[in-house]
C-alpha cells in the first residue's frame, strides 16, 4: 500500500472534492496506481454534464481536458514526469547516500536540450521517426505500424475528446483514430459567452481546434 490517498471518481457523487458529505477517498495499492489516478483526475473534463446519471454523451456539452489539450500541458505534465523520477530513484538508492532513498536523487530520465533549435532534432529514422512529405511517419520509422487504440468510454460523467464509438482511420494503418470534435455553433452554445473572440481568449486556443482532432494519433 502507498502512503498516499486517491479521490474514489468514479461518479461525481463521490468524486466532488467540494461536496465533503459524499466524498470517499481510497488508499491506492501501489505507487503506480497512484501515478495512474493523477494523470486519469487530471485528464478529467472540465465542463460537467446537466446529470450525474446521463450515460450518452451530449455533444453540445462536449467537455474540455485541460491536461492535454491547452496551455497548461507543458507545466502540469513535467511536475508528473518529475514526481515519477523521484520515485524510480527511490527504488535504486545509492548504498554511500543514506538521503538517496528518501529523496530520489540518484536516477534521471534523459531529456534533448531543445534550446535554439527550429527543427526536431530527433525526429530521425533512428530514433523517434522521421515524416514524409505528406506529414506522415515514415515506413521505416520503428513505430510506424503502431496502431493507438482509444480507451473505452466510462459508463457516467465523461465525455473523452476521443471517443471509441467516433472515431475513424487517421491516414491509414498505424496511425492512430481521428475524432471529429463538435462544429463551432456547437462549441460557442456549450459556454456561457457572448462572442467567440472571448472563448479564444479565456482558452487561449482558437475555436477551430474542435471541429476536426487528431487526437489518438500515434
Amino acid at each position: 500500500m502507498t502512503e498516499w490517498l486517491a479521490l474514489n471518481i468514479s461518479t461525481s457523487l463521490n468524486g466532488d472534492p467540494a461536496n465533503l458529505r459524499t466524498i470517499q477517498l481510497v488508499q491506492v495499492p501501489s505507487v503506480y496506481d497512484y501515478f495512474v489516478f493523477l494523470h486519469v483526475y487530471a485528464s478529467r473534463s472540465t465542463l460537467t454534464m446537466s446529470s450525474i446519471w446521463q450515460s450518452k454523451c451530449d455533444p453540445r456539452q462536449q467537455k474540455l481536458d485541460f491536461a492535454h489539450k491547452g496551455p497548461g500541458f507543458p507545466t502540469w505534465h513535467r511536475a508528473y514526469v518529475l514526481f515519477v523520477e523521484e520515485e524510480l530513484g527511490r527504488l535504486n538508492p545509492l548504498p554511500t547516500d543514506p538521503f538517496s532513498k528518501r529523496d530520489g536523487d540518484n536516477f534521471a530520465l534523459p531529456y534533448w536540450d531543445w534550446t535554439g533549435q527550429t527543427g526536431c532534432s530527433v525526429c530521425t529514422t533512428d530514433l523517434v521517426g522521421a515524416f514524409s512529405p505528406n506529414g506522415q511517419l515514415l515506413d521505416s520509422s520503428p513505430f510506424a505500424d503502431w496502431v493507438t487504440f482509444c480507451p473505452q468510454r466510462p459508463e457516467f460523467d465523461d465525455c473523452h475528446v476521443c471517443d471509441p464509438d467516433a472515431t475513424q482511420a487517421c491516414g491509414g494503418p498505424g496511425r492512430g483514430l481521428c475524432k471529429e470534435v463538435i462544429s463551432p455553433p456547437e462549441d460557442l452554445e456549450a459556454f456561457p459567452l457572448e462572442e467567440q473572440i472571448l472563448l479564444d481568449d479565456r482558452l487561449n486556443w482558437p475555436t477551430r481546434f474542435f471541429q476536426a482532432l487528431c487526437s489518438c494519433q500515434v
